[in-house]
Order: C-alpha cells, then sequence, then structure tokens
C-alpha cells in the first residue's frame, strides 16, 4: 500500500510542478503592469443618476470634479445628486469607488498593491498546487529515482504534456494579463480550461497506474 501512495505522489509532484509554472510566470508581467498603471484618488460630486438596475446592491451616477466629466460611478445605494465622494482613478479614468479603508490601500499603497496581484496570481489554486508539490516531493524524495524507473512511460508522457501544458498555459496567462481586453481574458481561460484538463487527465493516470501496479 505504501508503495502505490508513493508512486501516486510522485505523480502528483510531476503534475503540481508543471502546472504551478505558468501561475509564477504571470505574476512577472503582472506585477510589472501594475506598477506602471497610475492610481489616484479623487473627490467627485454626482450630478445625475446613471444606473440603478441593482438598487439594492449599489447605485451608479454621472459625476464631475474640476471641469471633467465620470461616467458609472458606482455608489452606495444611499446616494444622491450633490453627494461627494472619494473614488480611485486608474490612468486618469474613474475606477472604483472603494468600500472602506482596506480597499483604499489595496491600489494606493505599494504593499497593497503587491498583495492583491500577488493574490490574484498566486491564489488559493496555486497554495493548491504548491501544497501537493511540498508534501509529494516530501513523501517521494528518497523514492523518485526508483519510482520514476519503474514508471519511465508515464513519468515521460506526464512531463512531455506536462511542458506543452505549461507552455501554452504561461503563454495565455501572460497575454491575458497584458493585453487586458475581453479577447485576451478568454484565450487566459482557455488556457486555464487546458491546465484542469491535463491536472485531471494525469491525476486520473497516476491513480490507475498506481492501484493496478504491484507494490
Amino acid at each position: 500500500m505504501v508503495g502505490k501512495l508513493l508512486k501516486f505522489a510522485y505523480g502528483i509532484k510531476l503534475i503540481a510542478t508543471w502546472m504551478i509554472i505558468p501561475f509564477i510566470l504571470s505574476l512577472v508581467p503582472g506585477l510589472w503592469n501594475e506598477f506602471t498603471t497610475q492610481y489616484s484618488t479623487q473627490e467627485v460630486t454626482l450630478v445625475k443618476e446613471s444606473y440603478s438596475g441593482y438598487p439594492d446592491v449599489y447605485l451608479a451616477f454621472d459625476a464631475e470634479a474640476g471641469g471633467k466629466n465620470y461616467v458609472g460611478v458606482h455608489t452606495p445605494v444611499t446616494s444622491k445628486v450633490g453627494d461627494t465622494v472619494t473614488v480611485v482613478l486608474r490612468n486618469g479614468k474613474y475606477y472604483l469607488t472603494p468600500e472602506d479603508e482596506a480597499t483604499m490601500n489595496a491600489y494606493m499603497t505599494v504593499p497593497g498593491r503587491f498583495l492583491r496581484i500577488t493574490n490574484n496570481f498566486l491564489g488559493y489554486h496555486v497554495a493548491g498546487f504548491a501544497a501537493a508539490l511540498l508534501i509529494s516531493f516530501i513523501l517521494t524524495f528518497k523514492k523518485r529515482k526508483e519510482i520514476r524507473s519503474l514508471r519511465p512511460i508515464l513519468s515521460k508522457v506526464t512531463d512531455i504534456a506536462g511542458i506543452v501544458f505549461s507552455a501554452g498555459m504561461s503563454f495565455a496567462l501572460i497575454y491575458g494579463v497584458t493585453a487586458e481586453t475581453l479577447t485576451a481574458l478568454g484565450i487566459a481561460l482557455i488556457g486555464m480550461g487546458a491546465g484542469i484538463v491535463y491536472t485531471a487527465v494525469f491525476t486520473f493516470a497516476w491513480l490507475v497506474e498506481s492501484a493496478l501496479a504491484d507494490s
């Protein structure tokens, strides 16, 4: 039973290694894009309600400040024409209305911006891959060469497919980060989907191989 568990753990280590790489690579352009973007705050005056499709959640107003107009400013449902609210501008354009100080800090301070982007790119899914990688590495460290020699074909196929899927997923995520368009977002989601397929297929393959193999 222990032998089967170690074989499966080794397969998980290979899968997690290839799947964590795209997220780490996409973090670099993500941080670059974040810190070459200018955020600022501006107090604006609400002049006209423009949208109330979710009146129990938020309202949207046309607003102005210093002779400049801002469209679609989201505000609390208690807001009314004439109120003044503080908004966050992204490269001079309205981006969001911060709900609290923590949200403000996430866009207006260096540590907050770094943590926000890191969390976006290295979120729970990456934490899961990292945990799987760490645990499987510890379990198989002394037996990795022996396990690979027992399952050379599956190991090589997992690595080759991992390189292909990891490269494609890396391109998709990096393109999604740098282009910032709906098309780029769609490509990034396709890349994520491909990674899910790779993970599912080879996790199942290693599970079956480990279960059927002699210990």
